[in-house]
């Protein structure tokens, strides 16, 4: 259980890829960036977005399942918790309303994916690669042909995924091995921000190694812990060797993505006489603060609902002030 959890608090937020939680940023996050006016904006509204993921939303669970334990205690199966509760204590009317979100959430989660998935495989595979737009008479017939392309992966993506989750025994099972595919992944994905050897070849190589090494794992019979280290260090190693024996970009490219982006890092050779501001403590100080905040909500919020109401409050006024700081220094 140590192990396990010094996992999820000292690996999980920088080795492995989840979706809406990537390292160093990812589609998620910065369509939201995106809509944003300015950069406070973009910054205050993602730090919110956080703190109502992780410090608000979970409560619910945790109190539902901390009352499962108590009326019915010795359960086989944890997960029957919420649902027996649910039957315990909803009324007709509202267990149809549950179990329409519940299924809302579920297909809306679905398609999402689906549609991402679809979108991959057309236009940063096929497209580029398989049947260019050149290649056909019209801009209508390429549509068209891309239309029934993404139709077809659609559904071959939702078929694949019925079946592997018929050998998924629970849920937590399928969030572990999406966290163990992609183990080793993150390394490469916050690195490339801050060093310029990285090319596409290393996360490539990141990818492809993560995948062989949790299957590696699965078939030895390593729990997750063991799965995560194993698969972290097998997909670091590969995508550094495959950095250093592969080409970098052009000077061209990295000299026009220094300009456009101004990293932090290893770009001396690139910058061309535009220096990137010091700026590597402030925003490591505003990560933490970030981070503290959060767990203070978080914590703040189960004082109270365990009626250690003063202290809870603390710790609310501590995330505030966390907030405050890191919103007023943007």
């Amino acid at each position: 259980a140590v192990t396990t959890a010094l996992i999820w608090v000292g690996m999980n937020w920088w080795a492995a890829w989840y979706p809406g939680a990537e390292p160093g940023g990812g589609g998620y996050i910065a369509q939201r960036m995106f809509s944003a006016k300015d950069e406070k904006n973009a910054v205050g509204g993602t730090l919110l977005f956080n703190i109502l993921m992780y410090a608000v939303r979970p409560w619910p669970w945790i109190l539902v399942g901390l009352v499962a334990l108590v009326v019915f205690p010795g359960l086989e199966d944890p997960e029957s918790g919420y649902p027996l509760m649910m039957l315990e204590v909803l009324p007709v009317g509202w267990m149809g309303l549950l179990m329409v979100a519940f299924l809302s959430a579920f297909v809306s989660t679905i398609s999402t994916q689906l549609n991402w998935g679809s979108s991959y495989v057309v236009n940063d595979f096929y497209k580029r690669f398989i049947k260019t737009e050149e290649e056909f008479e019209s801009r209508d017939k390429a549509q068209k042909h891309y239309v029934l392309v993404s139709r077809i992966s659609t559904f071959l993506m939702a078929a694949l995924g019925i079946i592997v989750s018929y050998f998924f025994d629970s849920v937590s099972g399928g969030w572990e091995f999406i966290l163990s595919l992609s183990a080793g992944i993150g390394g490469v994905l916050l690195l490339r921000w801050f060093w310029w050897r990285i090319n596409a070849w290393s996360e490539i190589v990141a990818m492809i190694a993560a995948f062989i090494g949790a299957i590696f794992s699965n078939q030895m019979g390593y729990d997750f812990s063991a799965s995560m280290i194993f698969t972290t260090a097998f997909s670091t190693v590969a995508w550094l060797i495959a950095t250093f024996v592969t080409k970098p970009e052009s000077e061209e490219t990295l000299k026009k993505f220094y300009a456009k982006v101004t990293p932090m890092g290893s770009w001396s050779g690139y910058r061309e006489g535009k220096t990137s501001p010091d700026r590597f403590l402030p925003q490591a100080i505003n990560v933490v603060m970030s981070v503290l905040a959060i767990f203070f909500f978080l914590y703040g919020l189960g004082q109270i609902f365990f009626f250690n109401v003063g202290t809870g409050i603390g710790f609310l006024v501590g995330g505030c002030i966390f907030v405050y700081t890191v919103v007023k220094k943007i």
